[in-house]
C-alpha cells in the first residue's frame, strides 16, 4: 500500500502543476492576443525602416562618417540582449543566451572586446554569471521598460559610439514568425552600411541640405538604431508570448500522458495489493482448516 501512497501524492503534485501550466497557457495566450495586432504593422515597419536605411546610404555617397562607414578599426562592440523576465517559455531565453555567446566568442577570437546592454532580467543574470561587462540592464515588463526607457538607452548606446568607446552596435533578440516558429537574431545595427556593402546603389549626386551632410549623419543614424532597437523590443515581445503558450500547452499535454501512467500504475499496484490480501485470507482459511 505504500507505493499506492506514493503513486498517489505523485498524481496529485502532478495534477496541481497541470492547472498552474493551463493558467500560465491562457495568461500567454490572452497577452499574444492584444500583441498580435502588432505583427503585420511590425513587418511593414521592419521593411520600411530598411528602405529608408538603404536610401540615407546613397545619400550620404562619399560615406566618410562613422555612423555610415565605420571606423577605420574595431576594438570594442556593443550588444543589446534581448530576454524575457522569467522563464518557462521554452527556448526563448537559451537560443538568445546562445547567439550571444556566439557572437562575443567571434569578435574575442579577433581581438574584439564586448560590453552589454541587458533587457531581460534572463539575460542578465546568464550574462553576470558569465562574467561580461554589462553597461545597462533592465527588466523588459511593460510596467518597467516602455519605449521612452528604450530611447533613453538609445541615446546613451549612440553617444558612445559617437564618441568612439565603441565601434559598431549589435542586437541579438528573438524575431517574431508565427505563434510556433521565432527565429533568433544577431544583427549589426551601427554603422548603418552592412559590412558587404561597398558601393553606393547607381549613382547618386551630390546635394545640399540643411542640415549639412555631417550635422545630418548622427541624428540620422541615431533614429534608425532607436527603431531598429524598437523593433527588436516588440518581435521580443511576442516572441516570448508565442514561446510560453506552445511550452506550456506542450507541458500540459506532456503532464496529462505522464498522470495517466501513474493512474494505470496507482490501478495495478492497488489491484496487486488486494490480490495479496485475499491470497492471505484464503491461505489462512485453509491453514485454519487443516
Amino acid at each position: 500500500m505504500a507505493n499506492v501512497k506514493n503513486l498517489s501524492r505523485r498524481i496529485s503534485s502532478l495534477r496541481n502543476m497541470q492547472k498552474v501550466m493551463k493558467a500560465m497557457n491562457m495568461i500567454a495566450t490572452v497577452k499574444l492576443g492584444k500583441l498580435f495586432a502588432l505583427q503585420e504593422p511590425l513587418g511593414l515597419f521592419g521593411v520600411s525602416r530598411e528602405r529608408i536605411v538603404s536610401d540615407l546610404i546613397d545619400a550620404l555617397v562619399h560615406r566618410s562618417h562613422p555612423a555610415v562607414a565605420g571606423y577605420e578599426a574595431t576594438h570594442r562592440i556593443h550588444v543589446v540582449v534581448f530576454t524575457a523576465d522569467k522563464g518557462l517559455c521554452g527556448a526563448h531565453n537559451s537560443s538568445v543566451q546562445r547567439a550571444t555567446d556566439a557572437l562575443i566568442d567571434t569578435n574575442r577570437r579577433n581581438r574584439i572586446e564586448a560590453e552589454l546592454t541587458c533587457i531581460g532580467s534572463k539575460g542578465s543574470g546568464y550574462c553576470s554569471r558569465k562574467g561580461y561587462e554589462i553597461v545597462h540592464r533592465s527588466e523588459i515588463g511593460e510596467r518597467t521598460f516602455d519605449l521612452r526607457a528604450l530611447l533613453n538607452v538609445t541615446s546613451s548606446i549612440y553617444d558612445r559610439f559617437r564618441r568612439g568607446a565603441v565601434q559598431a552596435v549589435y542586437a541579438v533578440y528573438n524575431r517574431f514568425v508565427s505563434t510556433l516558429h521565432q527565429e533568433t537574431m544577431s544583427a549589426r545595427l551601427v554603422p548603418l552600411a552592412p559590412p558587404d556593402r561597398e558601393e553606393p546603389r547607381g549613382q547618386t549626386p551630390d546635394f545640399n541640405s540643411e542640415p549639412g551632410i555631417e550635422d545630418l549623419a548622427d541624428p540620422a543614424a541615431e533614429l534608425c538604431l532607436y527603431f531598429a532597437l524598437q523593433e527588436a523590443f516588440a518581435n521580443s515581445l511576442l516572441s516570448e508570448q508565442a514561446a510560453r503558450m506552445t511550452a506550456m500547452e506542450n507541458a500540459t499535454n506532456n503532464s496529462e500522458d505522464l498522470i495517466n501512467r501513474y493512474v494505470t500504475m496507482q490501478n495495478r499496484a492497488r489491484q496487486d495489493a488486494i490480490t495479496r490480501e485475499i491470497i492471505e485470507i484464503i491461505s489462512g482459511k485453509e491453514a485454519m482448516e487443516e
